[in-house]
């Protein structure tokens, strides 16, 4: 049969590097706890220890258990000390481990925010502070928890939202997108924005729009009109928009299933310039003329 302290005194030595796997509720923390104060014990130094951890929870809770320890070896009796340090080491411990073990805690005490346990953010976070300018940012920075995030998140998206400059460009999405849908767009070009500035390079942003036309091999086209003349021949576009269009020359939204459903927002430029170039026009074609007629000058262009 395993003798379980003996296992739990093998992984709990700190000159030894392992790796513990086990169920939950059968002592990881504890060999945890019992390995810094193997540490603790040998080196008298807490200052030189530093415990990470994925939350702060878990932190949070073995710091406490530490320092319950460490008071109780303070206050109890020379037996009492004996026997918890011979069951943490295996062995009887010597008067100078017992002095040091009484030791600890005011030690503990003395260093600046008591023992270093803390999850890995908080490390690398520590470890920026301590170093922002070789890290490139500004000194004093914070970290954002999740609610500041989102709210930062939203200022940046409604600031391109409501940006004048870019009227233009959302105005060719809006066939294609709700605005909650544009809204999505935008986190997650913010999600992804490393792959876009790395696909950017050096370049500017003109040079990141004609890598994404070669990426997307329309590098060829100067715009969405001679990508409709290449693709549809002028007699399939009334066809293209009796499927996709109301009488009245807009966009059906119940064609939404339609395989054709992607072409919707450009079917009005579609039926128009069937209408200009073969003289033939469906009904759809002629509503949209009506219904549109005081932007034929934006479509062309």
């Amino acid at each position: 049969m395993i003798d379980v302290n003996q296992e739990q005194r093998r992984a709990s030595n700190p000159l030894s590097s392992v790796w513990v796997s086990a169920s939950a509720g059968s002592g990881k923390t504890k060999v945890l706890i019992d390995r810094v104060l193997n540490l603790l014990l040998l080196t008298g130094r807490p200052d030189k220890i530093l415990c990470l951890t994925f939350t702060k929870a878990a932190a949070a809770e073995m710091s406490n258990r530490i320092n319950g320890v460490l008071k109780k070896w303070v206050i109890c009796t020379d037996s009492v000390l004996q026997e918890q340090l011979e069951t943490l080491i295996g062995e009887t411990p010597d008067p100078d481990m017992m002095a040091r073990a009484r030791r600890l805690f005011a030690s503990v005490l003395e260093v600046p925010g008591g023992l270093k346990m803390m999850t890995i953010h908080a490390f690398a976070q520590s470890v920026l502070k301590r170093f922002p300018l070789e890290a490139g940012i500004p000194p004093n920075f914070d970290v954002a928890d999740e609610n500041m995030a989102q709210t930062l998140l939203k200022r940046c998206v409604d600031a391109v939202m409501n940006d004048a400059s870019l009227q233009d460009a959302f105005r060719i999405l809006a066939p294609y997108k709700t605005q909650d849908d544009l809204i999505s767009l935008l986190n997650e070009l913010i999600d992804q924005r490393e792959k876009l500035l790395a696909l950017r390079g050096e370049g500017d942003f003109e040079t990141l729009i004609l890598k994404l036309k070669e990426y997307f091999n329309i590098s060829k086209y100067h715009d969405e009109n001679e990508i409709i003349s290449e693709h549809f021949k002028p007699e399939e576009w009334p066809g293209i928009a009796d499927e996709l269009l109301t009488k009245n020359g807009t966009i059906n939204r119940r064609k939404k299933k339609s395989p054709l459903a992607a072409l919707a927002p450009v079917a009005v430029n579609v039926c128009y310039f069937g209408a200009i170039s073969t003289g033939k026009t469906s009904d759809r074609c002629t509503g949209f003329c009506r219904f549109d007629c005081c932007h034929k000058e934006a479509l062309v262009s």
